[in-house]
């Protein structure tokens, strides 16, 4: 008897008497290991790239392409004035908007959102959206 070990980056087969590994690999970077239960007792393991999931039709498993996401940005320079701002848009209603420092989040139900900045300085914002790949703009404020 076996158990298995998986983490973002390794795979590991120990037995269960002697807990020794039985069989390892490393997980390719930007590749995950989907666990897929098709009944009580028969898993089924696959590698496949993160920009992918895996759809079952009642007979095989099919790999597709997760979509991009839409949305774009009219400019990422800007001048830190609260005045000047860039537009994100094409945003899928709806989608959360991160911006990593200041820890800030928002949820675009209009399909466009927003940027306009007081403190110069490189803002990173994630447009994230079920069913797309995650979007990242850099903007920078000066």
């Amino acid at each position: 008897m076996y158990w298995a070990f998986f983490s973002n980056t390794d795979f590991k087969v120990n037995s269960v008497l002697s807990g020794e590994t039985v069989e390892s690999f490393k997980i390719p970077e930007g590749h995950a290991l989907v666990e897929i239960n098709l009944e009580t007792f028969n898993l089924f393991l696959a590698m496949i790239p993160t920009t992918h999931f895996m759809e079952y039709n009642g007979s095989i498993f099919i790999t597709k392409s997760i979509p991009d996401n839409p949305a774009v940005i009219d400019k990422t320079d800007i001048t830190a004035n609260k005045i000047d701002m860039a537009t994100i848009s094409g945003i899928i209603n709806p989608s959360l908007i991160t911006i990593e420092e200041p820890n800030e989040n928002y949820t675009v139900t209009d399909g466009e959102f927003t940027v306009a900045v007081d403190t110069p300085g490189y803002y990173v914002i994630n447009v994230i959206t079920i069913g797309y790949l995650n979007r990242e703009f850099i903007i920078n404020a000066s």
